[in-house]
């Protein structure tokens, strides 16, 4: 612990020091997306290269390799931070062939569907369990990407699963490395106060590394306990893949490329509201909103850990009610053009 104290410390310090020497920061100019609510600052993505340094110094179950794969897709990211015209298509193949390496490197597949045919489908069929298992890392991953447009949420989104995740295995006696759960969740706090006071953000690299990491772990732990469904992993990730299907949709009605950039995501339309209405301090508010509704379906959804059919519910009753204020966010901005301009 006196060594992760230290880490924490010399964190804070590095960001500091790249804040007062002007290194890392996000250039709002590559598009009209990244200073959507942020235009007047310039705010350092050091927080994903401080939570890559922390996977590499107290992450101690992956082996070389996998980490290096984690740095891989790290700097995708990182690389479409600093270069405006890093291809979305060159980002996309790396995440596929990094998460296919990493899969079958580490023998870490879907295996668990709770249907019996696509479970046989799975076992018979190798390739089919990881072709799906990528699918749910890159939906994770750039659905996470898209939802990093305000603070607290997608850093507050992450404390809070895996806060949930501690309290399960402490619950049901699971056996996993607490301790450096434990540090995670500090560390992931530590970032999210930087974020509040806009001294820190993810970025692309910090937003793909924080979700594949997180889909690895979680893949890890469902498969390990069947105490646990695993559609309550999908309802601990639901936010950020349905942000990332329902973009998808709505570029395909609208003729749009998929890679497009998009200003109309559920965060952005509360800030705009917030905004509009001259509240205070939108940007940590609509992601505070956010991030507190989720905790409040994940606190009540731990009692049905196990029970399939009630989680499948919450599920959809969370994607129902974001479909309808959405809808109802977009009548109430009176479809306001000038809002969403690209």
């Amino acid at each position: 612990m006196f060594y992760f104290i230290l880490f924490i410390l010399a964190s804070l310090a590095f960001n500091k020091l790249i804040i007062k020497n002007n290194f890392f920061l996000d250039n709002v100019n590559f598009s009209k997306h990244k200073n959507f609510t942020t235009s007047a600052l310039r705010i350092p993505f050091s927080a994903g290269f401080l939570l890559i340094i922390f996977f590499f110094f107290f992450n101690s179950d992956f082996k070389l390799f996998s980490l290096t794969l984690i740095l891989i897709i790290f700097l995708s990211g990182f690389l479409s931070d600093i270069f405006k015209n890093f291809s979305p298509l060159i980002r996309l193949l790396i995440q596929i062939l990094t998460s296919y390496l990493f899969i079958t490197f580490n023998n870490i597949s879907i295996i668990d569907t709770r249907l019996d045919l696509i479970d046989d489908l799975f076992k018979n069929y190798e390739y089919l369990s990881i072709l799906f298992t990528i699918f749910c890392i890159i939906v994770l991953i750039n659905g996470t990407n898209f939802i990093d447009g305000v603070n607290i949420n997608v850093i507050g989104y992450y404390t809070i699963i895996f806060s949930i995740i501690y309290y399960i295995c402490i619950s049901h006696n699971i056996i996993i490395d607490f301790n450096f759960l434990i540090k995670l969740i500090i560390f992931l706090l530590f970032l999210l106060i930087l974020n509040i006071n806009n001294k820190t953000q993810l970025g692309d690299g910090g937003s793909y590394l924080l979700a594949f990491f997180t889909s690895i772990y979680l893949i890890q732990i469902v498969n390990n306990n069947s105490i646990i469904t695993p559609y309550f992993i999908i309802l601990l990730l639901w936010y950020p893949c349905f942000e990332n299907l329902f973009s998808i949709i709505r570029k395909t009605y609208q003729k749009k490329k998929i890679s497009a950039p998009d200003n109309y995501h559920l965060h952005q339309l509360i800030f705009l509201l917030l905004k509009r209405k001259k509240i205070q301090n939108p940007n940590n508010l609509s992601g505070s909103i956010i991030t507190i509704y989720n905790l409040c379906i994940f606190l009540f959804s731990v009692q049905y850990l196990n029970n399939t059919k009630i989680i499948l519910l919450i599920i959809s009753m969370n994607i129902l009610l974001y479909v309808y204020l959405y809808n109802k966010l977009i009548i109430r901005l009176m479809l306001n053009k000038d809002n969403f301009k690209k």
